[in-house]
């Protein structure tokens, strides 16, 4: 009866994000289209909005198609979870693995994930520049200041929305039916999924965007699970930090080191690539490394091991069971 269940809360969520990936199909084209057509006007320029007017200027359709399947799984979520009801016999389970606990050491836990994150990537990052793989930019083509900020903004903003959607509204959705390694695997398989919905960086778009380009890009982006190199050095990296991000939050019951985690993940890789570029071929790098400090085998490894020593500290402090976060913490 379990499985069953589950299986039907799965099936749901599935048909959430087919629906979602068709909606950011259909809501691309005409979204970049607008936005192109509103900077032509040269409405935006100067003043408040001139960053803005810039960011949609030199963005290309397979961001704005990214930010249309954002839009539309924002729209999406409400009659989901409408349709995806507890039943009455679920209601005190449903109760007891959604909600988020307090957390008294949450600021320590906060830093502690973003150390814990941050601190190895960009190691990691300076080994690249070490071996050959990557070489400093000048210090004339970036100004510190500047990438620091960017990158703290970029983390915060991203690790916060993210851990909300993944690990507290989609897990739990899928916590109200099923046990928490279940809900564990398939949140972090979605997770991963929709963070590597993106096109092959040496893809070339049309150089005319009409109303089906969006389902074409759909096609070039699934198109990449064909090469099973990619998958191991991309999809693969990107399931391993759902995994720890997942665990974390259901061992605290809390969100706060999950997103210290995720923010110094981000903060890493913006940090990164900024100041620094590729000074090897990408295809001999593959699958140890690849394009950014988040794509290869030797990143997956170096998560893995801050996984590791999360587990390692979680361990013995959220010791009642398997994902139980003691009363109060």
């Amino acid at each position: 009866m379990q499985a069953s269940i589950f299986r039907s809360e799965a099936l749901k969520i599935t048909v959430y994000l087919t629906i979602t990936m068709l909606l950011g199909a259909i809501l691309a084209p005409p979204l970049f289209l607008s936005c192109k057509w509103i900077v032509a006007q040269g409405w935006l320029e100067g003043g408040p909005l001139d960053a803005l007017n810039a960011a949609l200027e030199r963005s290309k359709f397979s961001r704005y198609f990214n930010r249309a399947v954002m839009l539309a799984a924002i729209v999406m979520i409400y009659p989901t979870i409408r349709w995806i009801r507890a039943d009455s016999d679920n209601v005190d389970r449903l109760k007891n693995n959604i909600a988020l606990k307090t957390n008294t050491a949450r600021w320590k836990q906060l830093a502690l994930g973003f150390l814990l994150a941050a601190v190895p990537l960009l190691l990691m990052g300076w080994a690249y520049v070490k071996v050959g793989f990557y070489q400093p930019r000048s210090g004339d083509d970036f100004e510190w200041s500047r990438v620091f900020t960017s990158a703290l903004t970029a983390a915060a903003g991203a690790a916060l929305l993210e851990e909300l959607f993944f690990r507290w509204g989609l897990m739990g959705l899928v916590l109200r039916t099923t046990r928490p390694f279940k809900a564990l695997f398939f949140v972090t398989f979605v997770y991963a999924l929709v963070h590597f919905l993106k096109p092959p960086p040496e893809l070339q778009m049309p150089e005319t965007i009409i109303w089906t380009s969006g389902f074409w890009l759909v096609g070039q982006i699934f198109s990449q699970f064909g090469n099973p190199i990619f998958v191991m050095a991309e999809f693969a990296t990107l399931f391993t930090v759902g995994w720890i991000l997942g665990y974390v939050r259901l061992k605290t019951s809390s969100l706060w080191m999950g997103i210290g985690l995720h923010a110094g993940w981000i903060f890493g890789i913006k940090v990164f690539s900024p100041i620094t570029r590729r000074k090897m071929d990408l295809a001999e790098m593959l699958p140890w490394a690849g394009k950014d400090l988040k794509t290869g085998i030797i990143p997956m490894a170096v998560v893995l091991l801050t996984g590791i020593v999360v587990w390692l500290i979680l361990r013995k402090r959220y010791s009642r069971g398997a994902f139980v976060c003691d009363s109060g913490d």
